[in-house]
């Protein structure tokens, strides 16, 4: 039965494959960085158009310099929705820093958008054995893990996330979800009071806990839970899942449900 009413698992890989998440690895973004006097703001969006050349009129960057600068530039057109531009950039940023982690990271987000599951580990353990003080490279390894459907790995990806991290809620949440597919209720449920706790906004978060709570038998913490996560559905515009939460707020009203 827990599955019937467990709408919400399916935001642990919406928070991987959306770059717009903490899954982005990020240096400097190019746009804050600083440009050569001489070009004009009214100009940058062009130059970012004809980025190789940009760098190209900047002569005192080294290696390491022109990779950060094709790497920012890749988080770029991540964000645009460019994927295979960006992956591209991180190809090239790489080729002349290949222990720049952060590229690695977000070059296995694209891999993920991509569903190529095992290139995306391959690269969060890159990252991982660069930097290993990367809580991005954890969290999005315990992600691809768990799209794997290796939960107890993916478990300890995210633990390591929030050892590094303490207060990573999606990591929690994600690791919610895991114990959940483990059968684990106990320990879910203290992985979504975890991330509430760090972000009391967390709708899915609220609507996971509530769900889980129904199941167990604990209907009235589960109606005020449940009515938190459609209320915070409602006011960030999530019409549809408030409409769900509401279903399942309806059904535990029904006497006969």
């Amino acid at each position: 039965m827990l599955r019937q009413f467990y709408w919400f698992a399916a935001t642990i890989f919406a928070f991987s494959c959306a770059i717009s998440t903490p899954a982005i690895a990020r240096l400097t973004p190019l746009s804050q960085r600083q440009w050569p006097p001489h070009v004009p703001t009214s100009d940058r969006e062009m130059l970012l158009k004809n980025f190789p050349a940009t760098v190209a009129q900047q002569p005192e960057n080294n290696e390491l310099d022109e990779a950060e600068e094709h790497y920012n530039f890749g988080t770029t057109l991540q964000e645009r929705g460019d994927l295979e531009g960006a992956l591209e950039e991180y190809r090239k940023a790489l080729r002349l820093n290949p222990n720049l982690a952060e590229a690695h990271v977000n070059s296995g987000v694209i891999f993920v958008n991509r569903g190529e599951i095992d290139r995306a580990i391959e690269a969060y353990e890159t990252a991982i054995q660069i930097d290993p003080q990367l809580p991005a490279a954890h969290y999005n390894l315990g992600n691809a893990l768990a799209k794997n459907e290796n939960f107890f790995e993916a478990i300890e990806a995210y633990k390591r996330a929030i050892e590094i991290l303490p207060n990573y809620s999606k990591a929690y949440y994600n690791m919610g979800n895991a114990w959940v597919n483990l059968g684990e209720e106990d320990a879910a449920i203290a992985a979504y009071r975890d991330a509430i706790r760090i972000e009391p906004e967390f709708a899915e978060a609220h609507a996971n806990l509530g769900i889980i709570l129904y199941q167990k038998g604990q209907e009235q913490e589960a109606q005020i839970v449940l009515t938190n996560a459609r209320d915070l559905f409602e006011l960030q515009g999530n019409t549809q899942s408030a409409n769900r939460v509401d279903q399942i707020l309806s059904t535990i009203a029904r006497p006969d449900s």
